[in-house]
């Protein structure tokens, strides 16, 4: 005789647990430990994904100078993976300028199409990490180079910052405000869209 309340259609519940809240039978271990393996397999190819919506940040770095010297000189350059080596010439400062600043702002451009993404289709918010790293890095490389440019160790940061600062006798201190406030806008909104999407979650 069963204890009140259990008959035979819904012993299995109640005799079996460790977790399975759904059902101890068979059927449904193997459907929750299906569901738990397509989790894990998805969290892969989210992290794969991830890592190569960051890697893509560097060649549509150099694809930014480079549209900018076909823009600017009418001639593209010889591209490479780490650099672009203009073949035309520049007919002003602010062609060259233009040059400098174009790869950063690829990259920016790059990270506003994936925090679009993010925010228009929430179960793809794992696409703005990479590209959020990989901009505010660029530009903490900037503002490393605008801090450490009066000492002499410019170099260490961005080398198109050491150049722009150079051609366009910028000040040191007011390229670092644009670089930093630039970085902390981008950390600030990808911060905020995950946070949101976290909540509705």
């Amino acid at each position: 005789m069963p204890p009140s309340g259990v008959n035979e259609g819904n012993a299995a519940f109640h005799l079996r647990g460790n977790g399975e809240r759904q059902s101890g039978t068979p059927q449904a271990k193997n459907l929750w430990m299906g569901k738990t393996a397509d989790s894990g397999m998805r969290g892969w190819v989210e992290i794969g994904a991830g890592v190569a919506l960051a890697i893509a940040t560097e060649p549509i770095h150099e694809l930014g100078h480079a549209m900018a010297v076909r823009l600017t000189t009418g001639a593209w350059p010889e591209v490479g993976f780490w650099a672009v080596h203009p073949t035309g010439h520049f007919e002003s400062t602010a062609a060259i300028l233009a040059v400098l600043v174009a790869g950063e702002a690829a990259v920016i451009g790059w990270w506003g199409l994936m925090y679009v993404v993010a925010r228009a289709r929430p179960h793809l918010r794992w696409a703005l990490i990479g590209p959020t790293f990989m901009a505010a890095l660029g530009l903490l490389n900037w503002l490393a180079a605008a801090i450490l440019s009066p000492i002499g160790l410019g170099e260490w940061g961005a080398s198109d910052a050491v150049k722009f600062m150079a051609v366009s006798r910028l000040s040191w201190i007011l390229l670092a405000l644009v670089a930093a406030t630039l970085c902390s806008t981008i950390a600030v909104a990808t911060w905020r869209c995950l946070a949101s999407q976290r909540a509705a979650d």
